[in-house]
């Protein structure tokens, strides 16, 4: 896995003076699972790219860095090892 950095979301979210718990709840996201998206400690969810965009109204690529969101899923990453 990537060395976590800050996403592009993390900024955005600020600009728009929402917090990653109320955005995580709009999603129907655990909290953590989308913390952990946006400071690039792991991949984001289907669930996370197919409504944020939608709900922040900011295209996905401007959201996580080309290298997260090309990331393999986990079971992905294992079944090639």
């Amino acid at each position: 896995m990537s060395a976590s950095t800050f996403q592009p979301i993390h900024a955005v979210l600020r600009s728009q003076g929402r917090s990653m718990a109320a955005v995580a709840r709009l999603l129907g996201v655990d909290y953590l699972t989308f913390r952990s998206a946006c400071y690039g400690l792991s991949r984001p969810s289907e669930i996370i790219r197919e409504r944020t965009p939608a709900l922040l109204g900011v295209e996905l690529e401007r959201l996580f860095t080309e290298d997260k969101l090309a990331e393999p899923k986990r079971s992905e990453a294992v079944a090639t090892r």
